[in-house]
């Protein structure tokens, strides 16, 4: 990119601008003087307040003169020295383009002035406003140390930050990180002008962390030193024309610019184009990388006609033909590292031979425009969103509903389980009639499927000590052992000699410096549980400027992760599963997942790492990333709650608490479990964000299991009714009733363990309960039927027992004696 389609870019209001020191030069404040910087300032300030002091320190000197004058005096001579009068034709000119978004350090007010005065109106923000309220919006202006206009006695000690140099604080950083990172990653050119890097280095890593950066950063300066010019060339290109040489320029470009001359680009969506991919050699190697590792080689995945790369799985063919017709939305379900990933990647490229492929890769204020731009495509259209419960909670969700078309199909995916709690919310969010929604379940392989898996696993030797097995004994393991399910065939590969000694070089990696420990760990546990963090999330909350030589042309650490632009990744969940659950690594991965609460905690105004924060927090999920079976399981679970307890985000939240609550029960502790369920309950009361549903459901789990634990029976009849009452009378639909139901497979323990206490009037209610049981298992399987989903497992067996239950007692009551 040169200057002049930068240009093009500022003028299509996608680009961004810094504001330096060097931006105000020429100006004029109240005293008709140039604003002062760094030593000149203080310099005044000495000869003002009649000061007897030779250091230049700014804040020295500050402190010194509001004890010498007060801070009234103190914030007059600023005002003075900051409050614009007058500004030049260059900073009016650059002031009034239409800026995303404008960041400077400068304290004074001319872009605000400049623009007013041309009837354009700029919000200002300073470090200290809250950020959740800003940032999507256009047109402002962020003053990163402090704002001339809004200098009072509250902010001059808190917000106002006077310094030799012009520079963003560590502080302020912290704090803005995020939003400066999406806004760089986003806009289309960034702009400097009068910004020196030379002192800044919190700017030098938030572009130093994605390398594409540097192409599109331009640092407008004049006469800049040696050291600046060097550290300017490092990180962008430089043009040292001055504000007012680039002021010209801009001038000459308007004289040609069209609106939106420059096409379109997706900013949350990627397209998938075939015609990228060229035939390539096919290796055994990639056969291999692809079945442990999840890595695909797009090459040979589009153009591979035999299906010699990967085994395609039968219900394709029937997809596509679903989505060429009627049906709207495909849902594909499947647990952990049962190969939903790569059934997705080969639909896309199925799918391509009849429309165009776009796919959700991130959710913020540019996803309007990009459906905005796919909506104008005049071909079928295909729009993927993988885990889609990550993006259900967001604010800019509902526009999918606003470009619903005949031409636009959508292939949502996510984890089995999560699609159970997330389905209902998903189909009411899009408003896709039952009938128009498919959901695929692909967790188990069919008898073709099995059959060419067991062909792959021959053909490369993995069987170990089945090698030997007839064709019809291997095809038994994998169905009876292995449950036809790709995540546990894998993990019985992995003990082969072949793959083992591939996993122990892993393990030795995670056993050498603790930078790559740390990032091998967070990358599993990105992959494990999909946060959906790119590479620059991660090295923010690991603190880490940049990936190192040393990790990236790591023989080892290459085979096992994809490096691409802003992106490493494993995309085979399970091998991180394996090794974490198979290894002890479990106090350092718990020291892990703190540090990624305490820096996420920090930027929980952005709706992506909220998200990210409710889904580490989740029991379910902490259960699957430490190894429940290890001895240590209790105090690993008890020490992430604890250590991050008191974070801004979970302190008064009530998911925080109930997933507390919840691993307490896990453990049996039984006491704190209750006092967590309070708490949840407690904030619950003006907490809108968590359904009544989930505290209702674990409220009588709490009841049924901790009165089954100390055989209480004297409360038992009290606690079964209260726990039946919340179960019953929840208040999900018919269709996600599940949630609720599953607290019912405590009613046959009870059944055995209690019922014979009860007396008659209670043995009645209890069959009437389990009665009402039956009767929403049924709503909930008619539900079901109607949107075509398979009745959850864990209900099945809930209604077998149920059906248990109420058959044994009517029996009972039959086989009593009749009193005459």
């Amino acid at each position: 990119m040169d200057i002049n389609e930068a240009i093009f870019h500022i003028l299509n209001g996608d680009a961004i601008l810094f504001a330096g020191a060097g931006f105000s030069h020429g100006a004029k404040n109240i005293n008709n003087e140039e604003f002062l910087l760094g030593n000149g300032l203080s310099k005044k300030m000495i000869d003002d307040a009649d000061l007897d002091e030779d250091d230049l320190d700014l804040e020295y000197i500050s402190e010194l003169y509001i004890e010498e004058k007060g801070i009234d005096m103190f914030i007059s001579f600023l005002k003075k020295e900051y409050i614009c009068q007058t500004y030049t034709d260059s900073q009016k000119i650059i002031s009034n383009l239409p800026w995303k978004r404008i960041y400077t350090t400068n304290y004074d007010n001319i872009i605000e002035k400049a623009s007013l005065d041309s009837g354009k109106y700029r919000p200002t923000i300073t470090a200290n406003d809250k950020i959740r309220y800003y940032n999507n919006k256009n047109d402002v202006v962020i003053h990163l140390n402090g704002y001339i206009e809004k200098l009072n006695e509250d902010t001059v000690f808190n917000e106002f930050k006077l310094t030799n140099e012009s520079y963003m604080s560590k502080e302020i950083v912290n704090q803005w990180s995020f939003l400066l990172e999406e806004d760089l990653n986003n806009s289309k050119c960034i702009i400097f002008v009068g910004y020196s890097l030379e002192y800044d280095r919190s700017i030098q890593e938030l572009i130093a962390a994605t390398e594409k950066l540097k192409e599109k950063c331009f640092f407008i300066t004049f006469n800049p030193s040696r050291k600046s010019l060097r550290l300017m060339r490092k990180y962008g290109q430089v043009l040292e024309i001055g504000t007012e040489g680039f002021a010209e320029k801009i001038q000459e470009i308007k004289k040609c610019y069209k609106e939106k001359t420059i096409k379109p680009k997706l900013m949350c969506f990627k397209k998938f184009n075939p015609k990228e991919y060229k035939s390539s050699e096919f290796l055994d190697k990639d056969t291999m990388d692809l079945l442990f590792y999840g890595k695909i080689n797009y090459n040979h995945l589009v153009n591979n006609s035999k299906n010699e790369y990967i085994i395609k799985r039968d219900i394709t063919d029937r997809i596509v033909k679903e989505l060429l017709a009627d049906v709207e939305l495909e849902i594909i379900t499947s647990d952990l590292g049962n190969g939903k990933t790569i059934f997705l990647e080969y639909l896309k490229k199925e799918l391509s031979n009849y429309g165009d492929i776009y796919t959700l890769t991130e959710i913020n204020s540019y996803f309007i425009d990009d459906l905005d731009i796919i909506s104008k495509n005049t071909n079928r259209k295909f729009i993927f969103v993988e885990n889609y419960n990550l993006y259900l909670n967001s604010k800019y969700f509902k526009y999918f509903n606003l470009h619903k078309s005949q031409s636009m199909k959508f292939i949502f995916s996510a984890r089995s389980y999560i699609n159970d709690n997330f389905y209902v919310k998903l189909a009411d969010k899009l408003q896709i009639h039952e009938n128009n929604i498919s959901i695929n379940n692909i967790n188990k392989l069919s008898d073709n499927e099995i059959e060419k898996m067991i062909n792959l696993i021959n053909e490369y030797n993995l069987w170990g000590k089945k090698a030997n097995d007839t064709f019809k004994k291997k095809k038994k393991f994998i169905v009876e052992e292995c449950n036809s399910q790709i995540r546990d065939i894998l993990l019985y590969l992995f003990e082969s000699e072949v793959i083992s000694k591939k996993v122990d070089k892993i393990i030795d990696n995670l056993k050498t410096k603790k930078e790559i420990k740390e990032l091998i760990i967070i990358v599993f546990v990105n992959s494990i549980i999909n946060l959906n963090l790119t590479l620059e999330n991660i090295l923010l909350i690991l603190g880490i400027p940049r990936l190192s030589a040393s990790i990236t042309k790591h023989n080892n650490i290459n085979e096992l992760f994809s490096f691409g632009s802003n992106e490493i990744s494993i995309k085979s969940s399970i091998v991180g599963y394996y090794i974490l659950q198979n290894n002890k690594f479990d106090l350092e991965v718990v020291d892990i997942l703190v540090k990624m609460m305490i820096n996420i905690n920090k930027q929980t105004y952005i709706y992506k790492y909220r998200e990210i924060m409710k889904i580490i927090l989740a029991f379910s999920n902490l259960r699957i990333i430490l190894n429940s079976k290890a001895e240590n399981f209790a105090e690993n679970i008890i020490s992430f709650y604890e250590r991050t307890k008191n974070l801004e985000f979970n302190k008064n939240n009530p998911f925080f608490w109930l997933q507390y609550a919840i691993a307490r029960m896990d453990i049996k502790n039984y006491k704190e479990a209750k006092l967590y369920l309070d708490s949840a309950y407690a904030y619950a009361s003006s907490e809108k964000s968590l359904d009544a549903y989930q505290l209702d459901s674990h409220k009588a789990r709490f009841l049924l299991e901790s009165t089954l634990f100390y055989n209480n029976r004297d409360d038992a009849y009290k606690n079964f009714m209260d726990a039946h009452t919340l179960i019953y009378y929840n208040s999900n639909k018919p269709a996600n009733l599940h949630y609720p139901l599953k607290q019912a497979i405590f009613y046959h323990e009870f059944y055995v363990k209690f019922y014979e206490y009860f007396d008659q009037t209670q043995k009645a209610m209890f069959l009437f309960c389990c009665k009402q049981i039956k009767d929403k298992i049924n709503e909930y399987s008619s539900a079901l039927r109607k949107e075509g989903r398979d009745k959850n497992i864990d209900i099945q067996k809930i209604d077998r027992k149920i059906d248990y239950v109420i058959s044994d007692i009517i029996k009972e009551i039959k086989e009593e004696p009749v009193l005459v």
